[in-house]
């Protein structure tokens, strides 16, 4: 092909990509992040170094009784908020059964999971009902369609409980 006919399939200069920030669009204090997570399947909260925020969804209250009772206290690290923080959107700041302080999220208070070793996982999703994703915006997903984990190749794509593979005709 010439450069008359590439020229042709290209829009105009004065042109812009419509792109979508989700960080732009919400308020978010110090050392939380909004990400489009493949893992996940959705744009989710993350921490400064990328890694998965899950919400407590249970009674703020019991959360620090219940993890002394269960050991989660390991697998479930709260996010500290600074002792001069303030609300902030959706982002308030909770106070924990030992006096720490702790983000939370539509008044659902913020963890990491110990499980977590990379930004990017998503190991905690199934480990517990009370414990989700901290998720802002889903992708669209059939409901046979599934996001798993396979030791030694990572989260793959799933139909039926069945892996999909992709190939290239160029391999």
């Amino acid at each position: 092909q010439d450069a008359a006919e590439i020229g042709s399939l290209l829009p105009p200069a004065e042109w812009q990509v419509a792109r979508f920030d989700p960080a732009a669009s919400i308020p978010v204090p110090d050392g939380i992040e909004v990400q489009l997570v493949s893992s996940a399947q959705a744009v989710i909260l993350t921490d400064f170094d990328g890694r998965t925020l899950y919400a407590f969804d249970g009674d703020a209250k019991l959360d620090n009784q219940i993890c002394s009772d269960h050991g989660c206290e390991i697998q479930w690290l709260p996010i500290g908020a600074p002792a001069l923080a303030m609300d902030v959107g959706d982002f308030s700041v909770v106070t924990r059964v030992d006096g720490s302080r702790q983000w939370a999220y539509k008044r659902q208070p913020l963890y990491r999971y110990s499980g977590d070793l990379l930004p990017g996982d998503v190991h905690g999703q199934a480990v517990d009902q009370n414990w989700t994703v901290a998720v802002l915006m889903e992708n669209f997903r059939p409901t046979q369609v599934a996001i798993t984990t396979l030791e030694g190749y990572g989260d793959v794509v799933s139909v039926d409980g069945m892996t999909l593979y992709s190939g290239s005709a160029f391999q």
